[in-house]
């Protein structure tokens, strides 16, 4: 569904065709109980320097309990004149609780379009960073843990 945050589709292109990298940033808990709620927001720069300090990318980890679910949602947003306009958006799960086609299926947003997956589409945070670096042309500098791992610090 096309929102009036969203860019158009042709200027979505335009972005999502330059590489851009972001540094590394960690998750930080926003929220727990019957759901645990993960975010991570970084700004990103492109290879020429374009967008600098406008576009942000901004990903969100649920997890639910009862029934076991995690939801995946993937974003990179461009800021302008203080307005964040959508980009480029993943949304996906590792159970859908809904039919295929129906707006809580696995979709992804790109610029004014909503895009479908079928019944393939990532399920879990690796397949969901991995697709979403991949659509974006996103790098991170450092690897992106999943906040749903427990890690032991270094010595």
């Amino acid at each position: 569904m096309a929102n009036h945050l969203d860019v158009p589709r042709a200027e979505a292109d335009e972005i999502l065709s330059s590489k851009k990298v972001a540094p590394h940033a960690e998750f930080r808990l926003s929220a727990i109980g019957q759901r645990g709620s993960w975010e991570l927001a970084v700004g990103v720069t492109t290879e020429k320097g374009l967008y600098k300090k406008s576009l942000t990318i901004e990903l969100m980890c649920q997890q639910t309990l009862k029934p076991y679910r995690t939801n995946f949602k993937f974003s990179l947003f461009l800021s302008e004149h203080g307005r964040m306009q959508r980009v480029y958006q993943l949304d996906t799960t590792s159970t859908p609780i809904c039919d295929e086609g129906e707006h809580g299926w696995p979709h992804q947003h790109i610029g004014q379009d909503r895009v479908g997956f079928g019944s393939s589409y990532p399920v879990n945070f690796a397949e969901s960073v991995a697709y979403f670096c991949k659509e974006t042309n996103v790098e991170f500098e450092e690897q992106i843990d999943s906040p749903f791992d427990f890690k032991l610090r270094p010595t």
